[in-house]
């Protein structure tokens, strides 16, 4: 047969030469991801240099009560070597690190105690950099709070999120096929989500986001380019359970990880990861159990305890007139021990403040100084009452969270219908979709990882499907209590951690529309909105969305 000239015009390059001009490629590219990265830590820097809060009219480094919880957690451990807050909280400028979101309970004195109702390993963690950072400058966080914070949240905050930004880049540039796409995802990496909007605070998420995308790194090494390392089975280990130290529905992420390194070898599963895992959960228990006595962490500590003996008779117009009948009575004092109960002859009868439904009545027996409690319940239509080992943790005098609280906002008292809830917490004023329309892309290209065998990472797709199915089940079918958006804050804070999976979720997608001109726009408007709604909270993170603000705050 005889060639021709268009023969030769579509020989492919040899093979040297096509390396060659990928590696110019990958070099420019990387070029352009360096740059986005560098302004937006950059951006980062600044933010944090030059934002403050404010605290009873007073600067001051923090900016909400959630992360106002773990400074002061953070201080005591550094300065007073005990996760009870009582000492900070008194000292003399001690209302300006105090927080909503504290418990109260007996400490190992026998005496109540403040304490966050964070969990402990975090700021345990930090306490420590604290305590180096004081001992290099002799600057504590009493004296020198801003220099002090700062100085901590570039390096827990801003310095994770730059290893995030690189790995991202890192599994865009790998796992993508056309340059478009590449720039999309580590565009909206650096500027499209809220994970750099917060980094100017001190936040469980940033820490359980970044753990995360080192978790679906190692698991992409080790499924689509089969490098066993043990490394890579260490990593997904040890960063899975501390992304679900610092956030609890990435269990998940926990599960997911292990059966996918399983299937890729059971021995180096159960020496390289699950070592990992247990280290993380240890530390979890042992550090909660040092600070509260207890191995459940302080934030479920808030409902009444079993029951542990029921009395049947008439007593609540007793109660209500602070008596107590002696048939209740004799039953305290004869199960004192499971009660944890040694009341004195002074002790208070009163309705409690913990908010109850209309059909049950519910009284709080206590010590005048709450080294004993006790709680009597009974339902309005029975003669039968139940008493408590107490065991709400956020029933203390003066709480945020009592029912008697005219001051608490509306958005903590949580939303009664479920189906509004679902509506606002994914596309309406507090939505996922709404917020950050870039996350759009990601519904349809979590079902092409899953079915499209180019990208080798099946598995990992439908890991990511069934993570975001349950995550988002998980908050959406809370109680109404729980379903308060994440309180006071500017995006869906929960679901922060699921960053890194959306975006490797929306690659498929942007490379079916690399050369679909109108949907590329789309795309361009989807994540100009996405990092306009990150950057509407500049100079405070713990602010209600924009939508919530300019459509539905009266």
């Amino acid at each position: 047969m005889n060639s021709t000239s268009s023969d030769h015009d579509v020989n492919p390059l040899p093979n040297h030469d096509a390396s060659r001009v990928e590696d110019e490629l990958s070099s420019q590219r990387w070029y352009i991801y360096w740059l986005l990265i560098c302004c937006s830590v950059l951006t980062m820097v600044a933010r944090l240099m030059t934002i403050e809060g404010e605290s009873y009219g007073v600067s001051v480094p923090y900016f909400s009560a959630n992360d106002r919880s773990r400074w002061s957690t953070i201080r005591s451990l550094g300065d007073h070597n005990t996760f009870a807050l009582d000492t900070v909280l008194q000292a003399e400028n001690g209302r300006n690190w105090d927080s909503i979101d504290k418990v109260m309970h007996l400490g190992r004195d026998g005496k109540p105690h403040f304490y966050s109702s964070k969990p402990t390993l975090l700021p345990w963690l930090l306490a420590y950099q604290y305590v180096g950072l004081k001992f290099l400058t002799n600057k504590s966080l009493s004296e020198d709070p801003f220099f002090v914070v700062r100085c901590m949240l570039l390096l827990s905050q801003i310095v994770p999120v730059t290893l995030f930004l690189v790995v991202m880049a890192k599994l865009a540039d790998d796992l993508a096929r056309s340059d478009w796409t590449k720039l999309i995802i580590v565009a909206a990496a650096t500027y499209g989500t809220f994970l750099t909007t917060f980094s100017v605070t001190l936040t469980n998420h940033i820490p359980s986001t970044v753990s995360a995308a080192l978790v679906i790194w190692a698991l992409v090494m080790l499924w689509r380019h089969n490098q066993l390392n043990w490394g890579y089975f260490a990593v997904a280990g040890l960063f899975s359970a501390f992304a679900a130290a610092n956030d609890l529905p990435a269990a998940a992420l926990v599960a997911v990880a292990f059966c996918v390194c399983w299937l890729k070898s059971p021995i180096k599963t159960m020496m390289g990861f699950t070592p990992g895992v247990a280290v993380v959960v240890l530390a979890f228990f042992a550090t909660n159990y040092i600070a509260h006595q207890n191995w459940t962490p302080a934030y479920a500590h808030r409902e009444d305890g079993k029951p542990i003996v029921m009395v049947s008779g008439e007593f609540k117009e007793a109660l209500d007139a602070g008596e107590l009948p002696l048939q209740l009575q004799e039953a305290i004092i004869a199960h004192a021990n499971e009660l944890n109960a040694k009341l004195t002859q002074e002790r208070i009868i009163s309705r409690g403040t913990w908010p109850v439904s209309p059909d049950i009545n519910r009284w709080l027996v206590e010590n005048p100084d709450y080294t004993s409690r006790v709680i009597i319940v009974n339902k309005q239509s029975t003669d039968a009452y139940s008493i408590h080992k107490w065991n709400n943790w956020y029933e203390y005098p003066g709480s945020y969270w009592s029912a008697e609280n005219p001051n608490k906002a509306q958005i903590d008292r949580g939303t009664s219908s479920i189906s509004e809830y679902a509506f606002h917490f994914l596309i309406g004023h507090h939505g996922v979709f709404s917020l950050s329309p870039i996350w759009l892309w990601a519904v349809p290209g979590v079902f092409i990882l899953c079915f499209a065998g180019e990208y080798r990472i099946r598995i990992l797709g439908f890991g990511i499907l069934a993570i975001s199915i349950v995550v988002v089940l998980f908050y959406v079918t809370r109680p109404e209590l729980d379903r308060a958006y994440g309180g006071m804050s500017s995006g869906p804070r929960w679901l922060f951690w699921l960053i890194p999976l959306w975006l490797v979720a929306m690659i498929p997608s942007l490379d079916r529309i690399s050369h679909w001109g109108a949907m590329k726009v789309l795309t361009l408007i989807a994540l100009f909105i996405s990092a306009g709604s990150a950057a509407y909270s500049w100079s405070n993170p713990w602010v209600h969305p924009w939508i919530y603000q300019f459509f539905f705050q009266s």
